[in-house]
């Protein structure tokens, strides 16, 4: 039985060494009465999972997104490209689906303190083409 945990946890640990999770929120948004916050997971030097959630007044909306960094000075910082995939609403009870992509600038100091923004623009899933605006601008902590 030790001889088939011990690989599993070393493969465990391994990944665990290099994984790096960032929590972020959006000052800018909370001055409009929103709470704006992501959750980034980095599953490689130059790839990144995040996901967006927003509420407040009649916004709400939630994002899954992938991003590519290009030249990462350190673990999935730099400029990045991606793309998201999401629900959104406008407080009326209904939501629809929206995909699009954005790009953006990842800056993380010495003690972790992140700073992101980020733009982009996507298309809703209504009947007819709605324009879903990306935008955010994160201060963070990389645990």
């Amino acid at each position: 039985m030790k001889k088939i945990l011990l690989p599993f946890f070393f493969c465990a640990f391994a990944a665990s060494a290099f994984s790096q999770v960032e929590l972020k929120a959006n000052p800018v948004a909370l001055l409009f009465g929103v709470l704006q916050g992501s959750f980034e997971y980095d599953l490689k030097p130059n790839w990144g999972l995040e996901a967006d959630l927003a509420a407040g007044g009649d916004l709400a909306f939630a994002y899954l997104s992938g991003k590519h960094y290009f030249n990462p000075k350190d673990i999935c910082d730099g400029f990045n490209v991606g793309a998201f995939l999401g629900l959104y609403g406008d407080g009326s009870g209904s939501g629809e689906g929206a995909v699009g992509f954005f790009f953006g600038y990842k800056v993380v100091s010495q003690k972790n303190l992140v700073f992101e923004t980020a733009l982009g623009v996507g298309r809703g899933g209504g009947g007819e083409i709605d324009v879903v605006p990306y935008f955010k601008l994160h201060l963070g902590y990389r645990f």
